[in-house]
C-alpha cells in the first residue's frame, strides 16, 4: 500500500501533498513566503493563497505546514507583519477544524 496519494503545485511558491498514514490522512503545504522586499499586496496575495491552500485540507486530516517564513529573530526586529499573517492562517485552520 502506498502512502503517498496525491500531490498538487499551486503556484511557484506552494505546494500541497496528500499522504495516507495508520491513523487517517496527513496534508503537508510546503510553502517559501517572500521575502521583506517584496511589497505589502504581495504579501497578502501570498497569505490569502495560503489560507485557500490550507482550507482544501480535508477537515479529520493532520496538516504540517513547512514554511520559510523568513523569520527575524533578536531584538531588532521592527516588523511583526509576517507573525499576524501566519497567525491569521492558523487561526483558519482552527476555525475550519471545530
Amino acid at each position: 500500500m502506498s502512502t503517498w496519494v496525491a500531490w498538487a503545485p499551486v503556484n511557484e511558491r506552494l505546494l500541497l501533498g496528500h499522504f495516507k498514514h495508520s491513523v487517517g490522512h496527513l496534508s503537508v503545504i510546503a510553502a517559501y513566503a517572500l521575502t521583506k522586499g517584496a511589497t505589502n499586496s504581495e504579501k497578502e496575495d501570498f497569505y490569502a493563497q495560503l489560507e485557500s491552500v490550507t482550507l482544501r485540507c480535508d477537515r479529520n486530516d493532520m496538516v504540517v505546514i513547512l514554511c520559510d517564513f523568513n523569520a527575524v529573530a533578536g531584538t531588532m526586529r521592527t516588523d511583526d507583519t509576517t507573525a499576524k499573517q501566519v497567525a491569521m492562517v492558523w487561526a483558519c485552520v482552527a476555525k475550519k477544524r471545530h
